[in-house]
C-alpha cells in the first residue's frame, strides 16, 4: 500500500466528515486532509521522509526535518486556499480562478523572496518585512469578505513598488567579487 493511501485514508474517515459538517465543501475537506497529511511526512517529530533522507545524508534528522518544514512553508498555506477559496479548485468564473490562482502565486513568491533575502538582489530588511506583508494580503482570499479584495489590491501594489525599487537598486549597486 502507498504511503500516500495510508495517510490518506484515516483521516479521510475521522475528518473529512467533521470538516463538511461544519460547511466546507467536500472536495475542499478532502484536499485540506490530503495537504495536511502529507506534510506529516516532513514535520517533526514524525517527519517519515526527512528522516529517512537524513539517514541516507547522514545528518540529524531533526535539522533535516526542521529544514524540510522551511522549503515546504507553502503547503501549509495551501489547504486553507482550498477551503477559503473555492477557485483554487476550479470552483467559479473563469476570472476569479485567474485571480486567485495569480495573486496566490504572486503571494507565495512573495514571502518565498523574503524567506530567502534575495528576489533581485540581496534584501535588506524592511524589505524582506515589506515583502512578507505584501505576500500576506496577496495570499487572502477575496471571497471571503469585501475587504480582502481591497487587501489584495493593497498588496499587489505594494509588491510591484517592492520588485521595481529592488530592481533600480540592483543597476546601481556596485557589482562584488
Amino acid at each position: 500500500m502507498p504511503i500516500e493511501l495510508a495517510v490518506y485514508v484515516m483521516p479521510a474517515i475521522l475528518v473529512a466528515p467533521a470538516l463538511v459538517k461544519v460547511g466546507v465543501r467536500p472536495m475542499a475537506a478532502h484536499m485540506f486532509i490530503l495537504c495536511f497529511g502529507m506534510m506529516s511526512l516532513i514535520t517533526p517529530p514524525i517527519a517519515t521522509a526527512a528522516f529517512v533522507a537524513a539517514t541516507i545524508a547522514k545528518t540529524d534528522p531533526m535539522e533535516a526535518g526542521w529544514t524540510a518544514m522551511r522549503f515546504g512553508w507553502t503547503a501549509y498555506i495551501v489547504p486553507f486556499l482550498f477551503v477559503y477559496s473555492p477557485a483554487m479548485l476550479m470552483r467559479g468564473t473563469m476570472l476569479e480562478i485567474a485571480i486567485v490562482t495569480a495573486a496566490a502565486i504572486a503571494g507565495i513568491w512573495c514571502i518565498s523572496a523574503a524567506l530567502t533575502g534575495y528576489a533581485v538582489r540581496v534584501m535588506s530588511t524592511p524589505v524582506r518585512i515589506g515583502f512578507v506583508a505584501c505576500g500576506s494580503l496577496l495570499l487572502l482570499p477575496f471571497q471571503t469578505a469585501a475587504v480582502n479584495g481591497w487587501l489584495n489590491l493593497a498588496g499587489a501594489a505594494l509588491a510591484t513598488a517592492l520588485v521595481i525599487y529592488e530592481w533600480k537598486g540592483k543597476e546601481v549597486s556596485p557589482v562584488r567579487a
